[in-house]
């Protein structure tokens, strides 16, 4: 394999760790389970949504946060509207009310970056980080170790001129 594509790899590995290896690991990304119908129909209960912190979010940004009004519960909403004071508001697609929480942006735990649909099946089978560490590993050893592979274009090339 040829230094260009291993390095290609690479960053591609590395980009997969950064985007999707959860924060307990090091990664950036949050996973959270929907419960409930607030914001149904754009999630459903049973989805895993992938958040990413960012530095700025705006109005329509899917986020989640831990919300005081409901114990510390973790919500994932719509932000709606940005306050005088710069503090988010948010409310769920289903809900006819805005949630009593005003979010700063320290707050917000990331924002929706992807939806598994069902999403909660597989992160119940992956069930931790450490297994998502193992398949990332796993999955890099595959791009990047081929055990009894076929020889590449210019490795076969190479050896037929030294058997001629």
């Amino acid at each position: 394999m040829g230094l260009i594509k291993r390095v290609g790899l690479l960053a591609l590995a590395v980009a997969c760790w950064l985007l999707l290896v959860p924060t307990q690991l090091g990664g950036a990304a949050s996973y959270v389970r929907v419960q409930g119908n607030s914001m149904y129909p754009t999630l459903r209960a049973g989805d895993t949504v992938l958040l990413i912190r960012d530095d700025r979010y705006a109005v329509g940004d899917i986020v989640a946060f831990h919300s005081a009004q409901l114990g510390g519960s973790l919500v994932i909403h719509r932000i709606v509207d940005i306050a005088p004071d710069g503090r988010f508001v948010t409310q769920g697609d289903n809900n006819n009310f805005v949630d009593g929480d005003r979010l700063s942006e320290a707050d917000v735990l990331g924002k929706r970056t992807l939806r598994l649909p069902g999403g909660e099946q597989l992160i119940a089978t992956l069930s931790g980080p450490w297994r998502v560490a193992i398949l990332a590993a796993g999955l890099w050893l595959l791009l990047f170790f081929r055990p009894g592979g076929a020889p590449s274009v210019h490795r076969r090339r190479a050896m037929r001129r030294r058997h001629s």
